[in-house]
Order: structure tokens, then sequence, then C-alpha cells
């Protein structure tokens, strides 16, 4: 049979010299090396240990090269710092990524650890850098939260009413126990002994459950907490759609032009209720809007407060109208059949009879005028069609208006629901399934928000790759890395350098010639991994 056969593994080869003969020239660790060796690492908030003005003691990895294998890691999906580990000794885009260093499991944990909210700061710079490009409009903007799974078992997860159960079941069980080892007592079989060994062993096994459960229920009765997580404290046990797991609500806005995550928040809410306005002012913030943008969200976002909060701001919120009106599911009049007549502050119900404000109450810190005509509905034909009570009633929020248009403007645009579908679902289906696949990893709120930041990222990336030309990307980016370096490099070796001269490119990779007071210099190969040396840091 005619088969391909590989080389033989003794044979002695030549390999190329340079380990950048290795990798591709439109490889995306290319795009990774450029974009961290643009960032002011200080600015984010990354740590840099053992800063020795003398150079005493042993040297700490750079925080770039820490940086730069976690994004890689998280783009291919590696995120166990074992395997990232192990793939600085065999991958050969790491090796050529991190220059051939080799850090261990522990120095890549305890970096994203101590790291842990600088990683936001820094996909906040990639975010940025996508604006800047204009592959983020900000004109229409999607949100949507998902449940993403903790690093902790349902069965490691406890409420009140979880724990009343099993406690119930538990002394049900152990009293059970306890009257089949009185029948068993006066049992003249040869094999009963062996079933009561048998039934010991099971009541020891409830009786010390019992135990457990009840110094669990100490500790939550202690805490103000109505939930308790044993493996990660901060994560709760979410219900959705009849499913049940134990993770963390995360939040993201999506920019509708290339699909690109604006902002992305890990939050411990069971529902989505009262997020829509602190998503809407964190993309507004970030993204520096000056002019009013439409705001999708599903109806899971439905609160009066944040339709209110969000028109304010300037987002124009796009949310499908809920309808909670009982009287509509009594196949009654609903609220849509009485007219609102603003000016004379009146309503006009289907009997064409005006109903005054009597009086205004107060419901959960908002606002109700009450309105009704107490004389007309006694005699009203259409009473049985309009309420089952002596009168009819209507309440209504003093800020009412804001609601109004709202229903107005998503039944003049149904197919805002559409965009809000492709744009804000897009994300969550490549992240669950290639960043994040099997949950979080990490446990704590914190080390979870730098995970999905890190995911966040991996995900913008990926985009961008597939939207623009490679070597546009990698010309915007080595232009940013110049900026950085001239500004350090002026600072920081004023004394030795008495001008730059400009930076040249080849194969996407800068090339800086100095002229310095004892020699003239040509640094080829140059990454400016902050930039030139490790001292440049304390610049």
């Amino acid at each position: 049979m005619n088969l391909i056969q590989g080389d033989d593994r003794r044979e002695s080869i030549f390999f190329p010299q340079c380990l950048d003969d290795y990798i591709d020239s439109n490889s995306e660790v290319r795009i990774i090396d450029q974009f961290v060796d643009s960032l002011n690492l200080r600015e984010c908030g990354f740590l840099f240990p053992k800063e020795d003005p003398l150079g005493r003691g042993r040297a700490a990895y750079d925080p770039a090269d820490l940086l730069k294998l976690f994004i890689y890691g998280y783009f291919n999906g590696i995120r166990s710092g074992r395997k990232l580990e192990k793939n600085c000794h065999i991958n050969l885009e790491v090796i050529w990524l991190l220059k051939r260093l080799k850090p261990d499991f522990k120095t890549v944990c305890d970096f994203r650890k101590n790291n842990r909210k600088a990683f936001k700061q820094a996909t906040t710079k990639f975010t940025l850098l996508c604006q800047e490009l204009k592959l983020i409009a900000g004109e229409t903007i999607a949100v949507d939260g998902t449940i993403i799974k903790a690093s902790n078992n349902i069965s490691k997860s406890w409420s009140s009413k979880k724990l009343e159960k099993n406690l119930k079941q538990t002394e049900v069980q152990i009293e059970q126990y306890l009257n089949d080892l009185e029948g068993l007592d006066d049992d003249p079989a040869p094999d009963s002994g062996q079933r009561k060994e048998a039934l010991k062993h099971k009541l020891d096994y409830e009786q010390t459950k019992k135990i457990q459960l009840n110094e669990i229920k100490s500790v939550l009765d202690k805490s103000s907490k109505s939930h308790l997580s044993l493996t990660d404290p901060d994560s709760k046990t979410i219900s959705k759609q009849g499913k049940s797991c134990v993770g963390y609500n995360v939040q993201t806005s999506v920019d509708s032009l290339n699909k690109l995550i604006v902002c992305c928040e890990v939050t411990d809410r069971i529902n989505d209720l009262g997020l829509l306005s602190p998503m809407a002012q964190e993309t507004k913030n970030l993204l520096e809007l000056q002019e009013p943008c439409d705001l999708t969200a599903d109806s899971g976002y439905y609160t009066l407060d944040d339709l209110k909060d969000c028109e304010d701001m300037g987002m124009i919120p796009y949310l499908p109208t809920v309808k909670k009106s009982s009287n509509v599911q009594q196949g009654l009049y609903g609220k849509g059949a009485f007219l609102y007549n603003s000016k004379e502050d009146t309503y006009l119900c289907p009997n064409k009879i005006i109903l005054k404000k009597i009086r205004t109450t107060e419901q959960r810190g908002k606002r109700f005028h009450q309105y009704t005509h107490k004389s007309a509905c006694g005699n009203c034909p259409l009473k049985l069609r309009c309420t089952k009570a002596k009168q009819r009633v209507l309440s209504r929020w003093e800020h009412e208006q804001y609601q109004e248009r709202a229903t107005k403007r998503i039944l003049e645009n149904k197919e805002m629901m559409a965009t809000r579908k492709g744009t804000v679902e897009h994300p969550y289906g490549t992240i669950k399934t290639q960043f994040l696949s099997n949950g979080f990893l990490v446990r704590g709120k914190e080390m979870v928000q730098a995970e999905c930041s890190l995911a966040h990222l991996a995900y913008n990336l990926k985009r961008v790759l597939n939207i623009m030309k490679f070597d546009d990307l990698i010309k915007t980016l080595g232009y940013r890395t110049g900026l950085y370096f001239k500004n350090v490099a002026i600072n920081g070796l004023i004394r030795l350098c008495t001008k730059p001269i400009e930076l040249k490119y080849n194969k996407g990779r800068p090339l800086s010639l100095w002229y310095t007071k004892f020699k003239r210099l040509h640094h080829e190969s140059l990454f400016f991994t902050q930039p030139l040396k490790r001292e440049l840091h304390a610049c």
C-alpha cells in the first residue's frame, strides 16, 4: 500500500537558527505580542514584584510576558495553570511569544490571582482600540445575561428551604432505621445479626449527616445571606427554564455593528431585573457616547425605573411589553382601553366617562395616582366587561410617560427584537463553547470577573482578526507600540539617547535605530517588551 512515510526520529536534521522562522507571518500570536507591548501595564493596574533600584535579588517575570501567555491561552481554550506551563515547553508559538521563558504553574496562577482586577482594564483598552478602528459604532447596543457554571457542585450549595427539606428527610430516615433496629431485636432469623450491623452503619451515616446539616444551618443563620455555597462562596444556585445550576449571572453589552462585546460584568443576581440601567451607564461611560443610542434587551429586564433611567441618560430602551394585568387574563378591559388626557390629567373609559384623580399612593418607593368615577360605574352597561369590583380604579405611575413611550417605540420598531437576538446571542455561543467550556475554573467573584474579562478579550480579538486585514491591524498596533516606546524611552534614557530615529517594520516587527552619546546601536528584532529592558518599568 502506498502511504506517506515520516522521517526517522534518530536522523540528524538542521533546524532554522531563528525562532521567528517557525511562526507564520500572519499568526495571531504576533497580534497578541504587539497588543500587550502597546499597553501601559502600570496604568492598567498590573503589579511589578521584586522591584529593587539596585537590581539586587532574583529577578521576577515580566508581567507583559505572563499577560501574553494568558491571552494566548484563553484565545486557544487553554486555561489551566499546569496546561499553560506545559505549553511553555512544547508549543512553538508560546515559546516564541515568551522568548523561551518557562514559568511554572505556581507563577502563572499567582499572576492571575494577584492581578485579577487589572485584566478588565487590559480588556477595556482593546475595546477602545476597536472603537478607534470604527469597529464599534455605538449606535445600537444589545444587553443580555447568561448563566455560566461556577466551580461549585450543586450538592455543595445550600439554601434555607433546601436545608430544611434535607433535615426533615434525614430525621425521618433516622427514625425509620431506629424502628427497624428495634424490630430485629426479636428476629430469630440467622442473618439478623448481619442486617443489624448494616442498619447501624446506615444509622451512623444519617446521624453524621444530620450533624453536618445543623452546622451548615448555624453558619447560614449567622450570615445575612439566604444562600451558602461551600466551594465558591460567591456563587448561587440559579434556576432557568426548569434547570438549576450553581453559577454566576454574566451580563454583557454588545455593539450591533460587528457583534463586538463592549462590557462584561459578573453578578450573583438570580435574574436580570434592575441590571439594564447599570449596564447602559457603564457602556455609555466606556464609549463616551455623546449622541443618543438605541438599547435593546428582552422582557427579563423590564422595570419602570430602568426605563426612566436609561432614557434620561440618552440610552433609548427597546423592550418587549410585559403583560401582567390580571384584568386582561380574565377577559376584562385592560388599561390600554382607557385613553389618558395629559392636559387635564384624566382618563376616558370605553363608555366615554371621564375618570378623575382621587388620591396618590406610594408602593415600593414609587408614587402612583389613582383615577375613578364612583357614581358612573354602578349603572354602566359595560361594567361586566370592565371590572368585578364595585368600581374600576386605574393606577398611574408618576413617570408613566416613559413607559408609554417605550411601548410605542417597540410597537413601531418590532424588528429591534430580531436585532437584539442576532446581536447579543452571537457572543454567548462562541464564549461558552470555545473560551469558557465547562464553566469557570477559578473561585470567587473577583477571580471569575478576571476569567470573564480574558474570555471577553479573546472573543473580541478573534472577531477583529476575522473582520480586519492582518497587516492593517499589526500596523496599527505597531504604531501604538512605537508611541509608548518613545514616551518611556525619552523619560528613562534621556541621559543616554540624543534622539530616536523613526520606526521601521519588517514582517510586522518594529525595528528601531538609536543614536547615543557613546556609539551607534541598531536593535534588530526589537519587540518592546515594556520596552527594551526590564529596568524601564521603573520609569
